[in-house]
């Protein structure tokens, strides 16, 4: 029978007898369907976005009574994000005892000293600060400025560098791995982003085509989206963008000197007409924001994502970062910090609070300030994976042991169904040792109060299908239960044969196609003792005689197990 079958009779029966009803087996779907689609359930949390800037460019002093004043802009955070602390690392070339250090929000509402003529050794006063308190609850986005009042007016601010902190919600998220773990935080891309992706990779390489990761810590049947080992020919899916400012083309970008001892992986400054080979070796170079985003790609089915990937990095701690992170719209994305150091780690990020969702992002994004820089972070062997709530159909018991001539049942349960309204199957097994003759519906199609039919059994050398479908007003049930039950005859020798499941579908009571696992079974034929058309002969040597009498006697009183 073909697989489309049911779906013809099922046809025919509407247009005959069950006008207006919901019939269950509308058009079956193949056991690849991804499922039915489901409500996103974001679980929140709170956790803490991180805006800088940083610049570079050098003030002259303007001399014991006037203040110079260099400023960065800050616009990347949500505009009603207020600070939680902030973080400053700044450079003045003059007596650091001559020198009064504020720092001020926009219009100079808040000022915060951070320096005020104490002595220090050298001529050249360099702070980087903890967290400072004095700014909370002010708006993040706006105007920071450094003011620095004293100092020989030949001494100059060199550069000025500030992290503001802010809390955020954002989905649920988990990362696993055994390196030195990330700070979770929110990061928001700038209005306008564009990518610069270039159309064919610039690289030498002896491998072309799709990637060849290997998974290793994905969940057992999980749907692989993604792979990524950069050693086939980059961008492909993906795109980068440079999004700094500093008058220099750079971007993420696949290099030949994978320091987790690969071949290739990616390397943040190796892309774009100025971009820097880090095999020689090189760190990389100050001002730097650059992005690696892959997406959208589909969550609506899914009850659990997330993605794998090897990274290590160098990098300085507080002021440069690599982060990856996930996001529902491109722009808006929740994950993790990672700065200092940590050598090869292989990281699995969960992120089942944006399941359900149609339209998913992640990316790996570098920044680093205009000073202090390292080796930087190498990312390598990218799997982007997700589960979907399959149904399983499995033999059932998945050993079964029979005797020799005599007929013995098979059961096709189900587990994990959704509103079932169909299903059909075909089971092959080995048909000189065992032979299907026989196949019955189970109660669980019907144990909503639908009407049920059954499509089938068809027999073939070595195979039986069969299926069952649907129809009413009321849903289908859910759960777990027996679908089928088929018998066999088994042969007249000793045999082991697989009862292999093809070919399954399972739909709901509209006739979409929910995703199936199928676990096979297996069946071993013995010779019974005693045999069934001689159960005289105890000992089973073809004789009835005095030593069965003695075997009887010897267990004379005794108690059997029942069965």
């Amino acid at each position: 029978m073909s697989r489309n079958l049911v779906s013809a009779l099922t046809l025919l029966l509407t247009a005959l007898i069950l006008v207006g009803l919901g019939l269950a087996l509308k058009g079956a779907s193949s056991t690849v369907a991804t499922g039915l689609a489901k409500e996103t359930t974001e679980e929140l949390q709170t956790t803490t976005g991180r805006a800088q800037g940083s610049t570079g460019e050098e003030v002259p002093l303007a001399g014991a009574e006037g203040w110079a004043r260099t400023s960065v802009e800050i616009g990347g955070a949500p505009d009603d994000a207020v600070v939680s602390s902030v973080r400053v690392k700044y450079h003045v070339f003059a007596d650091p005892g001559d020198l009064e250090v504020q720092l001020l929000t926009s219009g100079d509402e808040v000022s915060c000293t951070l320096w005020n003529r104490q002595s220090a050794e050298g001529d050249v006063l360099a702070q980087s600060t903890e967290s400072l308190t004095a700014f909370q609850g002010m708006p993040v986005n706006g105007t920071w400025s450094l003011a620095v009042q004293g100092g020989d007016v030949e001494g100059y601010i060199d550069d000025f560098s500030i992290v503001v902190y802010y809390e955020v919600e954002m989905p649920a998220l988990h990362m696993e791995g055994e390196g030195a773990p990330g700070m979770p935080g929110f990061l928001r891309l700038p209005e306008g982003a564009t990518s610069v992706s270039p159309s064919s990779d610039r690289d030498e390489k002896t491998l072309e085509g799709s990637s060849s990761v290997v998974p290793q810590d994905v969940p057992p049947g999980a749907i692989i989206i993604k792979t990524e080992d950069f050693e086939g020919s980059f961008p492909n899916e993906w795109q980068v963008f440079d999004l700094s400012d500093d008058g220099y083309e750079r971007y993420w970008d696949d290099a030949g000197c994978d320091a987790c001892g690969g071949d290739w992986a990616a390397w943040p400054a190796d892309g774009g007409a100025d971009g820097i080979w880090p095999c020689s070796p090189n760190d990389y170079p100050n001002n730097m924001y650059t992005l690696m985003i892959y997406g959208p790609f589909d969550l609506s089915d899914a009850s659990n994502a997330g993605t794998e990937f090897g990274m290590c990095y160098d990098i300085e701690v507080d002021y440069d970062w690599v982060y990856f992170g996930i996001s529902d719209d491109g722009s808006n994305f929740g994950g993790w910090y990672f700065d200092g150091y940590d050598d090869c780690t292989l990281w699995n990020a969960y992120y089942s609070g944006y399941v359900g969702d149609p339209s998913v992002w992640v990316a790996w994004v570098f920044y680093s300030d205009n000073s202090v820089t390292f080796e930087g972070p190498w990312v390598d062997d990218i799997v982007i994976w997700k589960e979907i709530d399959c149904a399983t159909v499995k033999v059932d018991p998945p050993e079964i042991f029979a005797e020799t001539d005599y007929p013995f049942t098979v059961d096709v349960a189900v587990e994990n169904a959704a509103d079932l309204g169909a299903f059909e199957f075909e089971l092959t097994y080995d048909a000189t040792c065992v032979e299907a003759t026989g196949a019955t519906l189970g109660s669980f199609l019907g144990s909503t109060g639908r009407s049920v039919s059954e499509v089938g059994p068809t027999f073939g050398t070595g195979s039986v299908t069969y299926g069952g479908y649907s129809w009413g007003s009321n849903a289908g049930p859910n759960g777990n239960g027996i679908l089928a039950t088929l018998t066999f005859q088994a042969g007249p020798n000793e045999c082991d044969s697989s009862l292999s499941l093809q070919n399954v579908q399972v739909t709901d009571t509209a006739g979409n196609g929910q995703c199936v696992y199928v676990e096979d079974g297996i069946v071993h034929v013995q010779i019974g003792c005693p045999r069934r058309d001689c159960p005289e002969d105890i000992n089973c040597d073809g004789v009835i005689n005095i030593q069965d009498i003695m075997l009887v006697a010897s267990k004379w009183g005794q108690s059997c197990p029942t069965r």
